[in-house]
């Protein structure tokens, strides 16, 4: 029993110093990630020019160039259940309401439930497969893009901005939008019941929810190195395109970006300084009995330790913090 309770003990301390190591490597990340974000906008800030591109210049061929202006096409996109509409991306995502398997290492017996799973599960590959067969999808995924030379971006031919793009905003499905408005709408998704007459009492196997991604018509701020006075960005170009729904500056935007990754690096560091606690503590745990903050404190053993290693925690988070943002 003593020697279990030894292991257990060396197993705790050996993942507390673990949880120790990665909070730690986060909060140094976050405070670098700080710096390089800095250092980048600062070079783009130098680099990039305002253009409009309503009047592509060929003296910007070649430069970091920040455009803002209005995304349109001729064509507008459809399916079998939304009219025609001003998108000029427009991806259809099916998902059913099915049975899956969940494998636990520890428990021999798999488990099974329904869940909202797009696509079709397969259950021919379960381990019980009676009781749990999942109906055929009967609706596929799909995605479109509007025919090329139909959208322009100001004076430009948007063919290669719009095959650039990777990042879809979610479509909320309106009752208006629908070819037949008897279709079941629900959180702006098309509910498509398997039992035609069931009541809405929550979802049932085989039921089928269809919702859309897209990228609407309208205004946006491109940053790119322009390509040329006809295309703006190369067919090889999306790694080095960015594409922002609204009309901005080079500044506003550069400033909008940095906002954005500085929020993800403050994330990183106050979860890097949550875990640098949980393991400072979990190290530290043996010797509580001897950690005394009285008088200061009426704290000792447990309760002080906990105490001690949230202040410490506090100060390196500060202390990254301010490492971040002075060198």
């Amino acid at each position: 029993m003593t020697r279990l309770k030894k292991i257990s003990t060396k197993s705790q301390s050996m993942m507390g110093l673990l949880t120790l190591v990665c909070g730690f490597l986060m909060m140094w990340g976050s405070s670098r990630g700080t710096l390089e974000n800095t250092s980048t906008m600062d070079k783009l800030r130098r680099e990039a020019v305002d253009i409009d591109p309503l009047f592509p210049d060929p003296k910007f061929n070649g430069a970091l160039v920040v455009a803002a202006g209005k995304l349109s096409a001729t064509q507008l996109l459809q399916d079998e259940f939304l009219k025609p509409s001003p998108y000029l991306v427009l991806q259809r995502r099916v998902e059913m309401y099915q049975w899956i398997e969940e494998l636990n290492p520890i428990d021999p017996l798999p488990q099974y439930k329904m869940e909202w799973i797009e696509g079709q599960v397969d259950f021919f590959t379960f381990k019980q497969v009676e009781g749990h067969a999942n109906p055929l999808l009967s609706y596929s995924e799909m995605k479109q893009s509007v025919a090329p030379g139909t959208t322009t971006f100001g004076g430009f031919d948007a063919t290669r901005i719009v095959g650039a793009v990777r990042k879809l905003l979610p479509i909320t499905v309106t009752r208006e939008m629908l070819k037949d408005n008897s279709l079941r709408v629900q959180d702006g998704k098309i509910i498509m019941p398997r039992n035609a007459t069931a009541q809405d009492d929550g979802p049932a196997l085989g039921d089928v929810r269809i919702w859309y991604e897209g990228l609407p018509q309208g205004d946006y701020t491109i940053l790119a190195r322009q390509i040329d006075e006809r295309n703006l960005v190369g067919s090889n170009s999306s790694n080095s395109l960015e594409i922002r729904p609204g009309l901005y500056s080079a500044e506003a935007l550069f400033s909008l970006d940095a906002t954005t990754v500085q929020r993800t690096n403050d994330g990183l560091l106050f979860i890097g300084g949550l875990l640098f606690c949980c393991g400072l503590f979990s190290v530290l745990l043996p010797t509580a009995q001897h950690v005394d903050l009285r008088p200061r404190l009426n704290l000792r053993g447990v309760p002080a330790l906990a105490v001690m290693c949230a202040v410490l925690s506090v100060a390196a988070i500060f202390l990254f913090f301010v490492l971040g943002r002075l060198f």
